[in-house]
């Protein structure tokens, strides 16, 4: 050491080569280390490295050496010297069993080391599967590390990490002639990986992603991939409301719409319940009963069809005075068209007789067209023959129909004494007739 410090002759030869020795003793001290490292006359070997690193614990031999203690060293010429052997480096660092205790500094640093070199994606991968640190940054790894990274748990940022993937790699956004701009390729891969991120943060990304502008793109992109489920969509959206373009301009899956048609993330909109008939009435029906403060300005009540009528008037979501509004569209020939319309309109008496109310005498043909049918329940019969007597129903229209609330009611027909059950239905009818 003191000849290669003297730089004469064979020495300044041995150092402009240089010349790395590879088993230097431990009596050799610090500076002496910081000498041979400045020369460039030191092996990057794990023995050496971990010579190197003694200092900072002194009287003991590191358990592991990393690169982000040998760079806490501030040797001069240190960089250079692992620069010119950058493989070897990583190869010696990786020999070592267990995790290397790097940070995103050092891992980042080491990435850039190997960078060009023949092994450059092998080691990168290497150095990434065996460290822990935490990533904030998709984007400062190496392109053929970003789909490791998403499998992993090391990303810190989801949502930016999500809005890197759509925009690089989904979903070109920058300008294909730029040469800032490079669009990595990841294969077959990129879709199912990124899909499977998305779907394993959810939660996570429902706070993160939607910032507003902008959002549209990944909204429409994520609600056509199969991959993804209705739940996961539904965490997904649980904070926002999508615009009804999204849903409009979207090739949406049909399995889509059961979940869509009463979803708190879907807004109301002709459109989107144009859609939805189309696909299915009755969810048709659903999502109007979800939206109905919104959707109740947009109908004309007394025009809507049979089926829809039948589902809106069962899910109890209109006022009494709307239901009967809608039922007044409905007129006698219709019923057929529909099972358990005519026990849907039984139950609207139902609730009619419970609140006090009456249907206009004009809509007493359907009532009376109703009274007879085998689909009602003796209850139900009952309520409508009160909502009948009410509306002023002649007694002719109501007798023919009292044995069918029950053997006992045949006696009223010939307006004789009739031992009836007590019940709080009988005591209603009787007072109605």
């Amino acid at each position: 050491i003191p000849g290669l410090a003297s730089n004469q002759m064979g020495w300044a030869w041995l150092r402009q080569r240089p010349a790395q020795f590879w088993n230097v003793s431990e009596t050799c001290t610090v500076d002496e280390l910081r000498a041979l490292v400045e020369w460039g006359c030191l092996a990057p070997t794990l023995r050496m490295l971990v010579l190197l690193c003694s200092p900072l614990e002194p009287g003991t031999k590191p358990v592991m050496v990393s690169h982000h203690q040998l760079i806490q060293l501030e040797l001069v010429g240190f960089n250079q010297l692992i620069g010119q052997s950058a493989s070897e480096y990583v190869y010696e660092l990786l020999s070592q069993e267990g995790t290397l205790p790097e940070t995103e500094s050092s891992l980042l640093d080491l990435f850039a080391l190997v960078n060009g070199t023949k092994d450059m994606e092998t080691l990168q991968l290497a150095l990434f599967k065996h460290t822990d640190c935490q990533i904030t940054d998709l984007e400062k790894l190496p392109h053929a590390l970003w789909l490791p990274a998403l499998k992993s748990a090391r990303l810190c940022n989801l949502g930016d990490a999500v809005w890197t993937l759509f925009n690089r790699v989904i979903t070109s956004t920058g300008d294909a002639s730029s040469s800032e701009v490079e669009r990595p390729e990841l294969g077959q891969s990129a879709v199912p990986s990124f899909l499977d991120f998305v779907t394993r943060h959810s939660a996570s990304l429902a706070k993160e992603l939607w910032a507003g502008d902008g959002d549209e793109e990944l909204q429409t992109f994520i609600i056509q991939q199969e991959q993804l489920t209705n739940d996961t969509l539904t965490t997904l959206f649980s904070s926002i409301i999508l615009a009804p373009s999204v849903l409009l301009k979207s090739n949406i899956p049909t399995s889509r719409w059961p979940c869509f048609s009463n979803a708190s993330f879907v807004p109301y909109s002709s459109e989107i319940r144009q859609l939805l008939a189309q696909y299915d009435s009755s969810l048709e029906a659903r999502y109007i009963a979800y939206h109905w403060r919104d959707a109740r300005d947009t109908l004309s009540l007394s025009s809507l069809p049979v089926g829809l009528v039948t589902a809106l008037s069962r899910s109890g979501v209109a006022s009494l005075v709307d239901t009967m509004t809608m039922w007044q569209g409905i007129n006698a020939e219709m019923f057929s068209s529909w099972e358990d319309s005519v026990v849907e309109l039984a139950n609207a008496c139902v609730r009619a007789n419970r609140e006090q109310a009456t249907f206009p005498g004009s809509y007493l043909p359907v009532i009376r067209h109703c009274l007879s049918d085998v689909s009602l329940s003796p209850s139900q019969r009952t309520d409508m023959v009160i909502q009948a007597l009410q509306m002023n129903c002649a007694w002719t229209d109501v007798a023919p129909v009292l044995p069918l609330l029950g053997e006992e009611h045949a006696e009223l027909v010939g307006k004789k004494r009739a031992h009836l059950p007590p019940s709080s239905d009988v005591r209603r009818l009787v007072e109605a007739l």
